[in-house]
C-alpha cells in the first residue's frame, strides 16, 4: 500500500513536467532540475489549489529545497 507521501508525489509528477523525469526522487534538489522555473512554480500553486484546496505562495515554494519539501508543504494541514 502506498503512503500519502508517495501518492502525492506521483500525482504531482503527472502535472508538473519539471518533476516527471524517472530519475527524480523525493531527495532530488529542486535547483538541480533543468525545468524548475516560474512555470513549474505556477503549476505547483495550481496543483495545490485543485487537489488540496489550499493556497500556496511563491514565498513558501522558494523555501522548498528538495522535492520532499514540496510534498510536505502540500500535505500540511
Amino acid at each position: 500500500m502506498k503512503s500519502d507521501v508517495q501518492i502525492a508525489f506521483e500525482l504531482l509528477q503527472r502535472e508538473v513536467d519539471a518533476l516527471a523525469a524517472p530519475q527524480v526522487t523525493l531527495e532530488t534538489p529542486l535547483q538541480a532540475l533543468p525545468q524548475w522555473d516560474s512555470l513549474a512554480l505556477l503549476l505547483v500553486i495550481q496543483h495545490a489549489e485543485i487537489h488540496y484546496h489550499r493556497a500556496v505562495t511563491g514565498a513558501q515554494l522558494r523555501k522548498c529545497r528538495h522535492v520532499s519539501d514540496l510534498i510536505n508543504l502540500l500535505l500540511q494541514k
